[in-house]
């Protein structure tokens, strides 16, 4: 097949299943249309790398199949190969400062006398609650900033921790 022929087919095959795709990675996504639109995107690119592989005279049904075992297999690697987020990450936290409360704050307190006073600061609006968005918004950030800077003063944090367990500080 022609590239154009090719494009064209893969341009009719999608049209044709995207519901179907969308319905899958909109589940996956447990509802958040962000990220289904994200996972419908990589689906898509894989379905073009892969797409001269599937028969266009094959029936319906072996197509649909085909599609479905391509989106699963896509959701699946994203899955397993994917890092937890920020707010994974701060729910961890939070369910470790629960457990075992008083411990975990004098570790915490002790930790955060390494940080400067802004990393300090920061960490001590998350514990308190506030939202990301609501702390780059009164600091003068953009939220991606923050996050970032967030996820370096985590990585500090369980930096600081690791030397800790070891009497290295």
């Amino acid at each position: 097949m022609q590239t154009e022929e090719l494009y064209e087919a893969y341009t009719h095959f999608v049209l044709k299943y995207r519901e179907a795709v969308w319905r899958v990675c909109f589940n996956y996504a447990n509802g958040d249309v962000a990220k289904s639109k994200d996972l419908v995107q990589e689906v898509c690119l894989v379905l073009w790398l892969r797409f001269d592989r599937l028969r266009v005279e094959a029936r319906p049904e072996e197509q649909y199949a085909w599609l479905m075992l391509v989106t699963h297999s896509v959701l699946h690697n994203l899955h397993r190969r994917r890092r937890p987020t920020m707010q994974e990450i701060d729910q961890m936290l939070e369910e470790s400062l629960t457990e075992e409360a008083d411990a975990d704050a004098e570790m915490l307190k002790e930790m955060m006398e390494h940080l400067d006073a802004e990393d300090q600061y920061l960490i001590g609006l998350e514990l308190k609650g506030y939202r990301r968005n609501e702390m780059a918004g009164f600091l003068g950030l953009k939220t991606s900033t923050l996050n970032g800077r967030m996820e370096r003063i985590i990585n500090k944090l369980k930096l600081i921790k690791e030397l800790i367990d070891k009497e290295e500080i």
